[in-house]
């Protein structure tokens, strides 16, 4: 194995919370095998540029990382997320982050449709503050 692979893996916490949003990805990957990571690092590691398909693919393989409504949020809001893998996990957000995911450019067309659609749907069960809050912010 790399050397990097071997850092990211037998990092301690705090090392991997300095080390991940600047990492290349043998680290990334490296620290996937960590028995300390936590949904902390999780979401450095999607906001390394590093983190390529593949890599976020690996991720959405894994239920117990799949736990933290964070993680699914950013997975699913990362430019570089799997469409499938995307689609899988947009059903589970909230309404705040459905219009994040609706205006956002980067991503897929079929995701900002399929979540423009669950938002309209959600829509009527928002109590008046979320809707006059999603008024504001949606597009």
């Amino acid at each position: 194995m790399s050397q990097p692979f071997e850092e990211g893996r037998t990092a301690d916490p705090g090392t991997l919370t300095r080390a991940l949003p600047g990492a290349p990805l043998a680290y990334l990957e490296g620290a996937l095998a960590n028995p300390t990571l936590s949904a902390e690092h999780l979401l450095l590691c999607l906001r390394n540029p590093a983190a390529a398909a593949p890599f976020i693919a690996r991720l959405c393989r894994n239920a117990t990382w799949l736990k933290s409504y964070d993680v699914k949020a950013a997975i699913v809001l990362h430019p570089r997320t799997p469409r499938a893998a995307a689609m899988n996990l947009v059903a589970f957000l909230w309404w705040r982050d459905l219009a994040r995911v609706s205006d956002r450019a980067a991503l897929a067309p079929s995701l900002r449709r399929t979540a423009e659609r669950l938002l309209a749907i959600r829509v009527q069960e928002l109590a008046l503050g979320e809707r006059i809050a999603l008024a504001r912010i949606a597009g």
